[in-house]
């Protein structure tokens, strides 16, 4: 399963709360995808607690980006 990525699209957001910063720190499961939102300071950190949490995908030691896994499936 690959993981999501924050991209580019609008927060998203359900009852006030912004999904892209829940799955980012909290759950781990959403890279901080810096080519749709370069310089999102906010995003850096939250990504940056939930590696140092190891939460989510950080539990693995060497997890994959999306954009590199998909590089090395489409060979």
């Amino acid at each position: 399963m690959a993981p999501i990525m924050a991209e580019k699209s609008p927060p998203s957001r359900h009852l006030g709360t912004n999904i892209n910063h829940t799955l980012v720190k909290k759950d781990g499961w959403r890279w901080w995808y810096r080519k749709y939102a370069p310089g999102d300071t906010l995003l850096e950190g939250l990504e940056k607690d939930a590696r140092e949490a190891k939460k989510g995908l950080w539990s693995d030691p060497q997890p994959m980006p999306p954009w590199e896994w998909r590089k090395r499936k489409s060979r």
